[in-house]
């Protein structure tokens, strides 16, 4: 169920007009399960003033789940956005081309489905695929003027003394498909600011300014602080990666309005 906004007025009395033939209690409902999206996020707030053009949509209850654990977040005609679980590729590869999420939502929309960035196998969070061919451009010319914000979490090893801070280093892969930190390669920028010190680890929010293969991690490591779970980027703990995406806004391709959208 979709509406758009015809004159200016609290969002819960926008919904009275959306949907006349449910009482008040059932919107307030909606709204205190995250169910109403105004422009592509969430909302509860009854008396948030909503603004003419601006789309309510009711999302279906929770996110639509697809195979290998993957869920849809928000769809529309020109993207899909999606929950990505660990262990799973973001995009097809020379060994792989089946269990990927770019495969499971070609099966899914029975349609071109565009890849506009990717995570890596071991890392789970929110990701956006075109579902055309103007929103494939658009997207795309978002990542390339990094105009697009993405907000990672990790739990790093150690302490990290810095409250925040800007890791600027220049990232090469080598012929094993592994990054390192190497002056002739490309430069990669992330910002970094602690969430909690434990123990012994780090809670860590990260934003990328860049979106270079294994960037957090190689970053992370050159700092003394892997994540923990990273073996192939010094960590020695078994266990999962962890490192997660969590955010990610941009302008809508076509209509030009904010979206933004979180995994937990």
């Amino acid at each position: 169920m979709k509406y758009t906004v015809k004159t200016p007025g609290t969002l819960l009395s926008q919904l009275v007009l959306m949907a006349p033939d449910c009482s008040k209690t059932t919107l307030r409902q909606w709204l205190k399960t995250k169910r109403i999206l105004v422009d592509g996020t969430a909302c509860v707030i009854a008396s948030q003033i909503v603004e003419p053009k601006v789309e309510i949509t009711l999302a279906t209850k929770g996110p639509k789940k697809l195979s290998e654990g993957l869920k849809i977040l928000y769809e529309d005609s020109d993207f899909i956005v999606i929950d990505k679980p660990a262990e799973l590729l973001s995009v097809e590869t020379d060994f792989e081309d089946k269990r990927t999420a770019h495969a499971i939502l070609k099966r899914y929309a029975k349609g071109r489905v565009y890849p506009v960035h990717r995570l890596d196998k071991k890392t789970r969070g929110v990701m956006v695929f075109a579902t055309s061919l103007q929103a494939y451009q658009g997207l795309k010319e978002q990542f390339a003027d990094h105009s697009i914000y993405r907000e990672y979490r990790a739990k790093a090893h150690g302490l990290i003394e810095k409250d925040k801070g800007t890791i600027k280093l220049a990232l090469k892969e080598d012929p094993t498909y592994r990054v390192h930190v190497d002056k002739n390669g490309e430069m990669a920028i992330t910002h970094f600011e602690v969430l909690r010190r434990n123990l012994n680890t780090t809670d860590l929010k990260l934003m990328l300014e860049t979106g270079k293969k294994n960037q957090i991690r190689v970053h992370l490591m050159h700092m003394g602080h892997p994540i923990l779970g990273d073996r192939k980027y010094g960590s020695k703990q078994p266990g999962k990666l962890m490192l997660h995406a969590h955010k990610l806004a941009f302008t809508h391709p076509t209509t030009g309005k904010q979206m933004e959208f979180t995994s937990e």
